[in-house]
């Protein structure tokens, strides 16, 4: 989310010293971030390979791993539609190699209901209940979201339920338990 900061009405030397603020704030993070790479290119061996048999092993398991979690989470996105609430977020470690490769990740999801807009809450939680399950083999994070997602399908079908009941007048037990 971008938040409004700062004093809208400041004077010219104010906005002068907030740009040399955020100039060297930029300055500072490219410093770190740079030093951060050539940290990883120092941890690499000279040669690029790995060096023994346990360390062989152990990259081909790292890239078996990477290639999952990637198919697992592209699985998540190609099924929620326009219901993920940000880009997929990998959890990586070094290989041997001094390459990274990803050994988790997750999709922020929006499990709000759509205000004013039953029908599309429904769609919504309907399409992030597909999505948990898109991968086939869903891990217990997926569970949860399907759950509360399964929730948020249960409610609002209730809440179509009773606005359709009140407009024709009536209410029947069945329609509150649908």
């Amino acid at each position: 989310m971008i938040e409004a900061r700062g004093n809208l009405n400041a004077s010219p030397s104010s906005s002068t010293t907030a740009r040399k603020g955020a100039l060297s704030m930029l300055l500072e993070y490219s410093r770190l971030r740079s030093s951060r790479t050539q940290a990883a290119r120092n941890a690499r061996p000279r040669d690029d390979r790995p060096v023994d048999l346990a360390e062989r092993a152990r990259l081909t398991r790292l890239q078996a791993i990477d290639g999952e979690v990637k198919a697992h989470e592209a699985a998540h996105l190609a099924a929620m539609g326009g219901n993920a609430a940000g880009p997929v977020q990998y959890d990586y470690v070094m290989g041997p190699d001094g390459n990274m490769y990803a050994v988790g990740g997750s999709i922020p999801v929006n499990l709000q209901p759509v205000p004013g807009d039953p029908e599309a809450t429904l769609r919504r939680a309907q399409a992030i209940i597909n999505a948990a399950f898109a991968p086939g083999d869903p891990s217990g994070a997926d569970m949860q979201v399907a759950a509360k997602a399964y929730q948020m399908e249960m409610d609002t079908k209730r809440e179509i339920a009773r606005e359709k009941a009140r407009r024709e007048g009536g209410v029947r037990m069945a329609d509150l338990f649908v």
